[in-house]
């Protein structure tokens, strides 16, 4: 392994940053599409919503409630936002699977600093176990994807929902 220079520290510290930065920017334009969306759907009127979601984008219709879902969930939590979660994680989040107790929890560890990504299906953990304890019908914690915890040398897998 090449050692690094302080310059090259630094760079790289910095550029880190700036890749957050942008990332939350995508979080935000995540919400926007929803929201657009949402208001486009109820424009459309019956017959005409799927059509034209194919024609302007190719998108089906679990795509755009992807979006849209995202910005109801951003609606009732103003730190959404601001949250350094990957997108996928976001949709997993607003899913209406995931149980208001579940998104209460992993939105907490996400403040306090927490960094989460999507861990391999095969393995169980944390917030997966929390969703069951929180789950009213534990059949909807079937489709339930990990993320995992990186902290220095050591991680930890949790689960999204």
């Amino acid at each position: 392994m090449t050692k690094l220079v302080p310059y090259d520290i630094a760079f790289l510290a910095d550029t880190a940053e700036r890749i957050r930065a942008l990332g939350r920017h995508v979080i935000t334009d995540v919400i926007e599409i929803g929201r657009l969306l949402t208001e486009c759907k109820a424009r459309c009127g019956h017959g005409n919503w799927l059509p034209w979601l194919e024609r302007e984008f190719g998108w089906t219709d679990k795509t755009a409630e992807r979006f849209m879902s995202v910005s109801r969930l951003a609606g009732k939590s103003d730190k959404l936002s601001n949250l350094e979660l990957p997108v996928s994680s976001l949709y997993m989040l607003a899913a209406p699977s995931t149980s208001e107790s579940a998104r209460e929890e992993v939105i907490t560890r996400a403040e306090s600093g927490e960094r989460l990504k999507h861990a391999p299906r095969s393995r169980r953990s944390s917030i997966s176990m929390a969703r069951a304890r929180f789950c009213a019908r534990p059949r909807c914690c079937v489709r339930a994807s990990r993320l995992t915890k990186n902290s220095g040398a050591t991680s930890m897998n949790v689960s999204l929902l």
